[in-house]
């Protein structure tokens, strides 16, 4: 796999990956069992994170490993409204209302900009002038390319 493909991989991808390498590839295996960090840090293409723990749990019969996040550095309602959007759920102020596409306090009825001025009209085209035979080979041009019905006599 090239190291473009890694750098896109989902954590799913990486963990489908996982999962095949250590089920069918003796080497990976061992070299997990050895040294997990290493191991993984070899199938994603890159080093993990030197402040990242590798804990591995080995399922056995009739065990069932949950895993839960940690709570202990939640942010509140308000924190996370201060960095998501830039607002919390705070009305907007009075003649306004929240913009869903900026994320900012618009007011209520403001005019709609001016329509751009109309075009000056074209000047007229000067007349053209051909002889008989030049309108006849571009009647016979155009009829003979289909764009005209048959030509009389």
């Amino acid at each position: 796999m090239t190291d473009e493909k890694k750098a896109l991989m989902t954590p799913e991808m990486v963990s489908a990956q996982f999962s095949n390498a250590y089920r069918e590839d003796g080497k990976f295996r061992a070299a997990f069992d050895k040294d997990p960090k290493a191991a993984i840090s070899k199938l994603v293409g890159r080093d993990l994170s030197p402040d990242v723990e590798v804990v591995v749990h080995r399922t056995k019969p009739g065990q069932v490993h949950v895993v839960v996040p940690d709570t202990s550095s939640e942010m509140g309602d308000e924190q996370l409204g201060s960095i998501s959007g830039g607002r919390t759920n705070q009305d907007p102020p009075p003649g306004h209302y929240w913009d869903s596409f900026s994320g900012l306090a618009k007011p209520y009825n403001t005019p709609a900009p001016a329509p751009a001025a109309p075009a000056a009209p074209a000047a007229p085209a000067a007349p053209v002038t051909a002889s008989r035979e030049q309108l006849t080979q571009v009647v016979t041009a155009l009829a003979t390319l289909g764009f005209l019905g048959p030509i009389g006599d």
